[in-house]
């Protein structure tokens, strides 16, 4: 006899969806909100904000993070980037564009071409000439699985 057994659920497919995402943001560990809440992750990692995102099929959107790395094992310049990213992500959610737009090319100039930092600051620049509604939430929808 046989059996097979499976994992189902909103979950398995969010933790499928951020997998695929690690590629368009050019990362290596991506969480979502959930995971970045838990205690013994937000204080033993090094985590920047990379977006909000409802992934294809869902109407909602999630925070997404990078795991930059350990506490206590990153050096003075990767805790520098996530801080200047941090500020960079509060002034875009905050729709101050040329504020984001200015620490997001300083993240890009520092680490070499962050392909995270460039995506967000191409999304600042389009806001800034097309401002999107009081109303915006700042979630990005996207419209595919696969990057």
């Amino acid at each position: 006899d046989r059996m097979k057994y499976g994992v189902l659920g909103d979950g398995v497919n969010l933790a499928s969806r951020l997998e695929e995402l690690n590629k368009r943001y050019a990362s290596k560990i991506m969480i979502s909100i959930n995971t970045f809440n838990k205690k013994k992750v937000n204080e033993g990692f090094l985590i920047r904000p990379l977006d909000v995102v409802a992934v294809k099929g869902k109407s909602q959107g999630t925070a997404v993070f990078e795991v930059m790395g350990r506490n206590g094992e990153v050096d003075d310049f990767a805790i520098g980037i996530q801080k200047l990213h941090d500020d960079a992500f509060t002034c875009y959610k905050n729709m101050d564009w040329d504020g984001a737009i200015s620490k997001f090319t300083e993240v890009a100039e520092k680490r070499n071409g962050d392909v995270a930092a460039e995506l967000l600051k191409a999304r600042c620049l389009e806001m800034k000439e097309n401002p999107p509604p009081d109303n915006w939430d700042g979630v990005e929808v996207l419209k595919q699985k696969h990057f």
